[in-house]
């Protein structure tokens, strides 16, 4: 092969690790072995192979970004807006008349909802490696507010209605609703222990 031809190569592959590296994916470029290639190619020091074959092959391993985003936009009808994830999902929130059509979910009830969601999926996923027989789980938030504005959440709670399809370990369903909770939710890590927020406005016309 020559030494445009390498380039060539060299050139499309930067090109395709910044693509992929924008949508979160990690490439390792590495050399393709004397296994890989044709009976009667010709080793080359490094080990790699020739005989018209390309010395590259790609692992991609799929990364978890340090950076979540989402984006709220307005709909143009009264408080009605569309918010749109990183992960490509859309949902709706609104509020009671007359503000708004009573169309979504309000902002509060959204947050209350994935705390539950957060918690519940990690539930769910540690019962069934602990091996305990889960039928169904409910996942019920509650959240008590300030009178005065901005009427924060001053106390949540979370109860986890469980059914069962026969006998469970308690130690272990105990540890699982903890571990759910308190190691693994990023959303009641953040709401337990606070978070840093910071606003900035972008003009456009």
């Amino acid at each position: 092969m020559s030494v445009n031809a390498i380039a060539a190569i060299e050139n499309r592959m930067v090109r395709v690790i910044q693509n992929l590296h924008s949508n979160r994916v990690r490439v390792e470029v590495l050399p393709r072995t004397m296994s890989a290639a044709v009976p009667g190619a010709r080793r080359r020091p490094d080990g790699t192979c020739g005989s018209g074959y390309s010395p590259l092959r790609i692992s991609v391993e799929y990364m978890v970004s340090p950076m979540t985003r989402a984006t709220a936009t307005w709909s143009g009808t009264k408080v009605l807006f569309d918010v749109d994830s990183e992960s490509g999902h859309k949902v709706q929130i609104d509020e009671a008349p007359i503000f708004g059509d009573d169309a979504a979910m309000r902002p509060t009830e959204m947050l209350l909802g994935a705390l539950g969601a957060c918690t519940g999926l990690n539930a769910v996923l540690l019962l069934k490696k602990f091996k305990q027989p889960l039928r169904s789980l409910e996942v019920e938030v509650q959240g008590d507010r300030d009178e005065e504005w901005p009427k924060a959440f001053n106390e949540i709670q979370i109860t986890f209605h469980c059914t069962w399809e026969g006998d469970t370990d308690k130690k272990l369903v105990e540890q699982a609703i903890d571990w759910a909770c308190n190691r693994y939710c990023p959303i009641h890590a953040t709401l337990s222990r606070g978070v840093k927020i910071e606003h900035r406005r972008k003009d456009s016309h």
